[in-house]
């Protein structure tokens, strides 16, 4: 396939175009013709950080056949039975999967707590200073059988030193949550930060069998593996000091946040910039690329002057549209269900324009105006404004506006 001179230089052989692996799959095209340079494991890998995820290249026995030590599956090892023998590993054609196949477990009849799984160890290349994170994925889904509370689904990693010695915790996402859905996959995912001295992922998948069922039959596949990247610089680089990525980002009605791998919060976005997790994903989670699309807006009826409004849908909304029919004042919203820094947005429609009132003894205190000059405000007629709720520093009249 190539020749080596004196200067060990490599030169492919005239009429070679490509590198194969032992089993004749291509690795690299000599071709320059070739319409892509890298076999699909290598592509994998590339692009998603797994040899052969998508199991586009099988074992040299060809489909539905078992998998093991005499027809391996190239890339992965195994299967590495944890316990039992009832559990068999194939590779099947599927042509609604990225490559064109899957990896199949089939959980045949046998004891509880059966378990087995197939296994990659691949390089990460480590940041000492931990700037990277990991997040990896598989998407699994049902073939046939019973699954509710039977077949568990297996996703685990763990980061290896240079000499491939454990190195952190052992991450994992255990699922039994296929139920009856035998189309849709399921998700599984395992999000972390490596150690410093991580230079490997020991990737695993697998399936395993509950205490209790020992009779059922099913088929899984897994359809492809991802081991995604990222770096903290992107993430959290231009709010602070912290570059250690995060393992997790969570949220809830009032925060958001980033931790270690540890647990521990590095990085709390409701404390530090006032901004409210809720809010803040909801109105994210509308905007359009192609233009200022924000979700949840409301458009409650309004038929006179209010004090202390409080339309159905405020305190989770993003967006407040009122058709007015006559010059109307609101003197307060409502803050029940408002933490500070939560924000919507304000907009007037109609024949007339809308006041609001600084301070008004008309609303409760806690639901009033804190209003630019001590002074009334005038919403025009086909204009808005934006509200901010913040009682930190005035709780009688925490509602702001956000003027210009």
């Amino acid at each position: 396939m190539s020749t080596t001179d004196e200067f060990e230089n490599v030169y492919p052989d005239e009429g070679s175009t490509s590198i194969n692996d032992p089993q004749g799959n291509v690795i690299i095209h000599n071709d320059p013709t070739a319409s892509n340079p890298f076999g699909g494991a290598i592509a994998d890998f590339i692009l998603f950080g797994i040899t052969n995820g998508a199991f586009q290249y099988g074992p040299s026995q060809g489909v539905n056949t078992s998998i093991g030590s005499n027809n391996p599956m190239p890339y992965w090892t195994g299967p590495w039975v944890v316990s039992g023998n009832s559990i068999d590993v194939q590779w099947v054609s599927d042509s609604a999967s990225p490559s064109g196949y899957n990896l199949r477990f089939t959980m045949n009849v046998g004891a509880a707590g059966d378990a087995a799984y197939m296994e990659q160890i691949v390089p990460i290349g480590g940041s000492r200073w931990q700037w990277t994170g990991d997040y990896l994925r598989t998407a699994v889904k049902g073939v046939s059988g019973s699954f509710s509370g039977v077949g568990h689904l297996t996703l685990s990693l763990q980061y290896l030193d240079a000499t491939l010695a454990p190195t952190g915790s052992v991450y994992s996402s255990n699922t039994n949550t296929l139920g009856s859905n035998l189309v849709n996959p399921v998700l599984l995912t395992s999000t972390t930060t490596p150690p410093a001295n991580a230079h490997y992922a020991q990737i695993r998948i697998g399936v395993n069998r509950n205490s209790l069922a020992t009779t059922n039959v099913l088929v899984m596949d897994f359809t492809d593996v991802r081991l995604d990247r990222a770096v903290a610089a992107v993430l959290l680089g231009d709010i602070g000091v912290q570059h250690k990525a995060p393992a997790a980002i969570q949220w809830d009605t009032t925060h958001l946040t980033f931790s270690d791998d540890t647990g521990s919060v590095m990085f709390d976005i409701t404390k530090t910039l006032g901004i409210n997790a809720y809010q803040t994903l909801n109105a994210l989670a509308g905007l359009s690329l192609g233009g200022a699309l924000i979700s949840n807006v409301i458009n409650p009826t309004v038929s006179g002057s209010q004090n202390d409004w409080s339309p159905t849908g405020l305190s989770t909304c993003s967006g407040v549209v009122m058709s007015l029919s006559g010059a109307y004042t609101i003197t307060g919203f409502d803050a029940t269900g408002f933490v500070d820094g939560q924000t919507f947005f304000l907009q007037v429609y109609g024949t007339s324009d809308l006041t609001l009132s600084h301070n008004s003894s008309s609303s409760s205190s806690g639901n009033r105006f804190t209003l630019p000059g001590g002074a009334s405000y005038t919403v025009s007629n086909r204009g808005g404004v934006w509200i901010l709720y913040y009682s930190a520093v005035n709780a009688v009249a925490p509602w702001h506006i956000l003027d210009n």
